[in-house]
């Protein structure tokens, strides 16, 4: 399994995720580039990303491609390899951006997925990877549809809704 994967040459993007998807690898960490965190953070008005590109395990992805009902790790989500190469595109033009948990941060990508629905994706920042625990990079945690994010920004506090911009609400586009 090839360890990096241009996000903007989705054709090869999409050919390496559906071999991952098909055959269960040994734990071992994917860099995704040309994602460009780093963008984001002019939009917080923040450093929060200090690096622009993001990592995943095999385990992880594996998981958010197999059929939605079971669980490992992660919850499986039927996602497509299309639905993930095309979200981590999106989410430097993102509908919001939420604090979650201690370096983990919730992104609400604008595109679409299969199942006609955005997907949050929840980023570690300052972690480790499987052959280099103290690596301080960005880690993909999970990725999921999600149908009522309005009631989600709700129901967190006001300092941990970082951004919302309105006009790029994927629910009325």
């Amino acid at each position: 399994m090839k360890k990096n994967i241009n996000i903007k040459n989705k054709k090869e993007a999409v050919k390496l995720l559906r071999e991952l998807k098909e055959r269960k690898y040994v734990l071992a960490d994917i860099k995704f580039e040309n994602v460009h965190l780093r963008d984001i953070n002019a939009l917080l008005e923040r450093n929060i990303f200090s690096k622009n590109d993001l990592y995943a395990n095999t385990i992880s992805l594996w998981e958010l491609m197999q059929p939605q009902g079971k669980r490992g790790v992660h919850n499986h989500h039927d996602l497509t390899p299309e639905d993930i190469i095309d979200t981590l595109a999106s989410i430097t033009e993102p509908y919001c951006i939420l604090k979650t948990e201690i370096s983990q941060y919730a992104i609400m990508s604008t595109s679409k997925s299969h199942f006609g629905e955005p997907l949050f994706v929840i980023i570690e920042i300052n972690s480790g990877l499987v052959a280099d625990k103290k690596a301080k990079i960005n880690k993909l945690v999970t990725m999921f549809p999600m149908k009522n994010i309005e009631r989600v920004i709700k129901s967190k506090e006001p300092k941990d809704v970082l951004y919302v911009n309105p006009k790029q609400n994927p629910h009325n586009q």
